[in-house]
Formats: structure tokens, sequence, C-alpha cells
């Protein structure tokens, strides 16, 4: 079933904070050592579901380690730890070579795909992921920097690296999508991009990633931060089922000028969140309730993953107010 149609068919509104590091701390975890570790993400899970019943669970955000994962899948040996762009660029027909690329012969990826299984069997909410984005694995793989002067001095050269590692990337979001319900691309820096340079970078390889996602069986969706309203013509064009957007954006505005059925979710501020008090908490989850009033293409998130020191009562202030009927329109 589409995104959307589930989200309408459900009498109340759709609350899913991206919080899995509150768990870590609930279950009085290191959150370094939690990422590795499938049990101790499944227990922290375990505890935000039961007491705040989110209406998706998320595992930790690993964009980290999915670069580590496709270094391991790549670059055996010492061209992994020593890939530089030039290198790879100078090497590009060798490193056509390899794809496609079986994401059960990397440790760090097939750890995530055992604990997404082991979620969907747990949990009897929607089980989210977030996975990396062409565009910032590129940063991350080779330098945001790196990326960036590529995108303005030699634009063809980074379009060959996007193009490989979309293809690269194909196999291990098609495992995640086949065992996840959402499936969340995430591209944080791409609001710095102009609507030009998205489209001629993010683009066409993000079009692609969605219909991978799609056609494996989960609903695609991306998540940017910082402020990305000037890309909205082009968010709505990737094929995506919803977009997560960050604190700076005003959802109101782009709820009224995107279609219907493209979900929209977030975008309480983290800092407030994390810092503020719950007075304060329940009155930005109130403003932005009451905004977004008449959409009910509408799930009520946080801008971005909370801290593990987020206090517990303000994620409970975040929940009851989001939960209150009045807030909400059949």
């Amino acid at each position: 079933m589409h995104l959307y149609d589930l989200i309408i068919s459900k009498k109340s509104r759709w609350v899913a904070p991206i919080m899995a590091p509150v768990g870590i701390t609930l279950t009085g975890a290191n959150i370094k050592n939690a990422y590795p570790d499938t049990e101790t993400q499944l227990k922290s899970l375990q505890k935000l579901d039961e007491i705040y019943h989110p209406d998706i669970n998320f595992p930790l955000m690993e964009t980290y380690r999915e670069a580590k994962g496709f270094l391991e899948l790549i670059g055996p040996g010492d061209k992994a730890s020593n890939l530089s762009l030039d290198y790879f660029l100078t090497h590009i027909d060798s490193w056509k070579q390899i794809i496609p690329i079986d994401p059960e012969s990397s440790a760090t990826m097939l750890s995530r795909l055992r604990l997404i299984e082991e979620m969907r069997e747990r949990f009897d909410a929607l089980v989210g992921v977030f996975a990396t984005g062409p565009f910032a694995l590129a940063e991350r793989l080779f330098g945001s920097e790196e990326i960036l002067l590529r995108s303005i001095s030699y634009p063809p050269d980074l379009i060959q690296v996007l193009e490989f590692i979309t293809k690269a990337l194909g196999n291990y979001l098609s495992a995640l999508a086949e065992r996840a319900h959402i499936v969340i691309v995430v591209e944080p820096t791409a609001s710095s991009l102009s609507s030009s340079s998205f489209t001629r970078f993010c683009q066409p390889f993000l079009k692609g990633i969605s219909g991978i996602i799609r056609t494996s069986g989960a609903s695609p969706m991306l998540h940017i931060c910082g402020n990305s309203e000037h890309l909205l013509d082009n968010l709505v064009s990737l094929g995506m089922e919803g977009i997560c957007l960050d604190s700076q954006v005003n959802l109101r505005k782009v709820a009224d000028l995107v279609p219907l059925n493209l979900i929209i979710m977030g975008n309480l501020d983290v800092k407030i969140i994390s810092q503020g008090e719950p007075d304060l908490v329940r009155e930005k989850t109130r403003r932005l309730l009451l905004s977004m009033l008449p959409y009910r293409n509408f799930i009520v998130s946080t801008g971005c993953e909370l801290p593990g020191d987020t206090p517990f009562e303000n994620i409970q202030a975040l929940m009851e107010e989001a939960r209150t009927p009045i807030y909400f329109k059949r």
C-alpha cells in the first residue's frame, strides 16, 4: 500500500520523532558501542516503542558506517584506506568492473540488514531506515570541499563519480527496501546547492534510487538538512513518496505547494526538543500542528535525529501534544 494511503487511513495524526539515540540512553549503553551491536539497538528501540509508541521506528542513522561498508566492497585492502578522488577517477574503469555489489559481503552492511529484519519481526509499527544518498556518500568518501570544487570546476568528473556510486548503492538500497517499510535517503548538504546544481548532481541519481526502493517494496522518502525551500520544485519531481524537512523550512508553505499525496515529515527544532523546557516543547508542537491542521499528508517529527541526552519528559510532551485529537482534521 502507498504510504499516503496508510497515513490517511489512520484516525489520528502520525507521530514519529527521530530519536534512536535517546533509546540508547534509556538502556544505559554507550552510543559508540551501540552502532555495530544489533541487540543493543533492538533493546533501545523496544524501550522507545514501549514508552512512546511512535508510528514509525527508526534505528540509528549510520552514514559514517555506510561509507565504511561501501569502502569494504569497492576498495579492499590498501585501496580502501587510501582512496582519493583523483585516484578513483584515474582508475574509474577498474572500479566499474566491481559492481554490482552484494551488500551481504560487507560485515557492516550485513549487520544493518539483520537489524532491520529483527525490527520488522518485533514491532507492530512501521520500520523506517535512513540511507546515505549518492551526493552525501561522495562527500563522505572524498571530502565535502573536494566534491563541491569538482562540481564547480570539473562537473563531468563528479558526474562519473555519482553515476558509479548510485549504481553501486543499488543492491544495498534494494536489500534495505526488501526489509523496511520506508527507506529515507539522506542528502544533508543538498540544501547548499542551487536548483540548477541540484538538477545536475542530485536529481537524476535520486530519481533512480527512488525507483529502486519502490520496486523493492518500500516507500522512498528524502531527508535534507537546512533550508531547502528553493529546491521544492526539484523535490516534487524525484518520484519520492515523501520529504523530511528541517526546522528552517516553513512546512505550511511547502504543504500549500506540493501535491496532496506527497508526505511531508518534520520539522520540530532539534535544539528546542533537546534543550528546551517541556512547556516550550508543547508550545512549538502545538503551533506546528495548528499550522498543518488542514493537511492529512503530514507526519509530526523532528527536523533531524535527537541527541541521546534529550530529556525524556520533552519527548513525552511532544508525543502527548501531537496526539491531542483537536489537532487532527478527519
